[in-house]
């Protein structure tokens, strides 16, 4: 890439040597791709991200493609790859088992996003989950296929899960299940779920969580560590200089 002050950039965008075959190659992009802008910092900066682009758009397939038509209009098949990337389908799996065992529903715990999404869109599952864990907290529950309904469903889960003690940077929101935005934060939230179930009583799943240990004190012990030295400022204990004689004249 080439930057003249008075002059257009051409950037040239190549992945192969051969540029003559009209047709993507296995070996990557066998085409060259010009963009033309004027020659400056910010339009330069401007190239290095649209290349960046490109080079990502090389590595979607198909089911990505057809990903992204189930996507929002603001969403860019690149975007739908980079959420994609995170979603791991060994985590979803052990939610689902963790799932089966609390509900003792005979559900496919298959891991892949397919069987995910399909096995919780609705919400009902979800809702019975947590009246699992905590008996009573969802009232109602919308065993139907209407988008509102179900929608309603998750919502219904999600105020639970909050109260259950789920910090909210740890959950997602309705249209990353039902239009399947993100399953990856949906698996967040259940992981995050998975870890509080032990408090009441049930099987978990993850690392155990510490319990907080607040420490309170009286005035009487407060103003009394006031008067102690701490050793920031010093102390002629342990380890010091004394008996170093590296550099000193000897004395014969």
């Amino acid at each position: 890439m080439r930057c003249y002050t008075d002059q257009p950039v051409q950037y040239r965008c190549r992945m192969k040597p051969d540029f003559g075959a009209p047709v993507v190659a296995p070996a990557g992009w066998s085409n060259s791709q010009f963009i033309r802008l004027s020659g400056s910092v910010q339009n330069v900066s401007q190239l290095q991200t649209r290349w960046r682009h490109i080079r990502l758009d090389s590595k979607i397939t198909s089911e990505d493609r057809r990903m992204s038509y189930m996507t929002p209009p603001g969403l860019s098949s690149v975007e739908v790859v980079e959420i994609n990337s995170k979603y791991s389908e060994e985590l979803a799996q052990e939610c689902l088992e963790w799932i089966r065992v609390i509900t003792n529903e005979p559900i496919n715990v298959s891991g892949d996003m397919d069987n995910f999404y399909e096995t919780l869109k609705d919400g009902v599952l979800l809702c019975t989950l947590v009246n699992c864990l905590k008996p009573g907290s969802v009232s109602k529950v919308n065993k139907t296929s209407m988008a509102f309904k179900c929608m309603e469903n998750i919502s219904s889960f999600l105020n639970v899960a909050a109260n259950m003690g789920v910090p909210a940077q740890e959950t997602f929101q309705t249209v990353d299940l039902w239009e399947r935005q993100n399953l990856n934060s949906v698996v967040t939230c259940l992981q995050s779920l998975g870890r509080k179930a032990q408090k009441f009583g049930h099987p978990s799943i993850g690392p155990k969580e510490a319990d907080k240990n607040v420490r309170e004190f009286s005035e009487e012990q407060l103003k009394a560590g006031q008067s102690i030295i701490s050793l920031q400022y010093g102390s002629n204990k342990g380890a010091n200089q004394s008996g170093i004689n590296f550099g000193n004249t000897r004395h014969m």
